[in-house]
């Protein structure tokens, strides 16, 4: 089975006080794209704009259904842009949320939607995709961030609370994912599900919208630190880097600016990190740890376990009182990613350990296993002296 977000074009965004001009100027797209995954049992939704399939999903409808409300057992939506309703079934409730889960059918075409928002409202945040898919993505409920995971089986979506402060630092984020949700300039809450920082500058990108009024859009954003904050810079299904090049450049990219996203972790991967310091971008240096593996032509590692070898084996010192400690999780995103965590100890009373986490893209008979982007940072034992530094 073939599994995939179905996207089409948002208009670019912008804000009466754009950020410093040193950026360029944005490109949106209009066309109609769908995207494909592979499917897998676990995982979080990565949006991409350059693959198309076979098969379309039915005509997008411009009629706008009224909308109902999050409550009952059981509820039908009539989507407008799909030409049959959404059956959804309500499959659990925390922290004043309420989820529902269910499917719209039109022949041999399903769209499975995800929506989470509070009893009785008629407007919430919805992921979809396609039957059998899963999914990780962020809701964000006032200040509070929760954490959605979708399993492929019908009713199978567990969610949990974050901190207000919960940075992904998996995506070299050090500011607070509210934060940068709340600088996007869109209509309808969106379901985060990827994300990628560069200091004043980050892509999030997010799935589509068909429970409620309006398109089936989905994208990313890009949003930016001024002097009054953050605030949408360009939104679209795609960013290409001839009309981005600084920003490209920033993310250290080459053709599309949301190739630096990486997707948002379950707390079943990493925990929320706490009392951490010097985020930073590792992608460089551990994709040269990956090519010390390097068994083919390309000199990357030709599968997993050899780039997972090379990366612990080049974090560790060689005279290191304690080794360092890996986990591994795999058939993340669809099965297009594994999240490798290494704790390397430092045996420092203000610095304890530093954390790498290495994105990894699942090998194909095509291509290689290889290092999507790094990240590492340091995790303070005394507690912060400020924002840079340990006590």
């Amino acid at each position: 089975m073939v599994a995939g977000v179905i996207m089409v074009a948002v208009t670019g965004c912008g804000d009466d006080d754009p950020p410093p001009s040193t950026l360029s100027t944005p490109q949106t797209t209009t066309e109609l794209v769908v995207t494909t995954t592979p499917p897998s049992a676990a995982g979080t939704t990565t949006v991409s704009a350059t693959e198309p399939v076979n098969s379309l999903p039915p005509a997008i409808s411009t009629t706008v259904a009224p909308t109902v409300p999050l409550s009952g057992a059981t509820l039908e939506v009539v989507s407008p842009v799909l030409t049959n309703p959404f059956v959804l079934e309500r499959v659990g409730e925390s922290g004043g949320l309420v989820v529902y889960d269910g499917v719209s059918v039109d022949g041999d075409f399903s769209l499975r939607c995800v929506a989470v928002g509070h009893d009785g409202a008629t407007t919430w945040t919805e992921w979809c995709a396609l039957p059998g898919d899963s999914s990780t993505f962020a809701v964000i409920d006032g200040d509070d961030p929760w954490v959605v995971d979708v399993g492929a089986e019908p009713g199978d979506v567990t969610f949990a609370q974050q901190p207000s402060t919960w940075a992904v630092t998996t995506s070299g984020c050090v500011e607070p994912l509210v934060t940068l949700v709340a600088a996007i300039d869109l209509v309808h809450p969106v379901a985060v599900t990827n994300v990628a920082c560069a200091d004043d500058l980050a892509v999030l990108t997010y799935s589509g919208v068909y429970l409620q009024p309006g398109s089936g859009d989905g994208g990313g954003v890009l949003v930016a630190r001024g002097e009054e904050g953050w605030n949408t810079v360009s939104s679209g299904t795609s960013m290409g880097c001839d009309g981005m090049a600084v920003e490209c450049e920033r993310f250290k990219v080459g053709t599309e600016l949301f190739d630096a996203a990486s997707p948002i972790p379950s707390p079943d991967l990493i925990a929320a990190q706490d009392q951490f310091i010097n985020v930073r971008d590792a992608t460089a240096e551990v994709t040269a740890l990956a090519e010390g593996a390097g068994a083919n032509e390309s000199g990357e590692a030709a599968d997993i376990d050899a780039i997972t070898e090379a990366i612990v084996a080049g974090l560790t010192q060689s005279d290191a009182e304690v080794a360092p400690s890996m986990t591994r999780h795999d058939g993340v995103s669809f099965d297009r990613y594994s999240l490798l965590i290494v704790e390397v100890p430092a045996m420092d009373d203000s610095v304890t350990s530093t954390t790498w986490a290495a994105w990894i893209t699942t090998a194909t008979p095509e291509l290689p296993a290889t290092v999507h982007r790094a990240y590492a940072w340091d995790i303070c034992g005394r507690g912060l002296a400020d924002a840079s530094t340990c006590v």
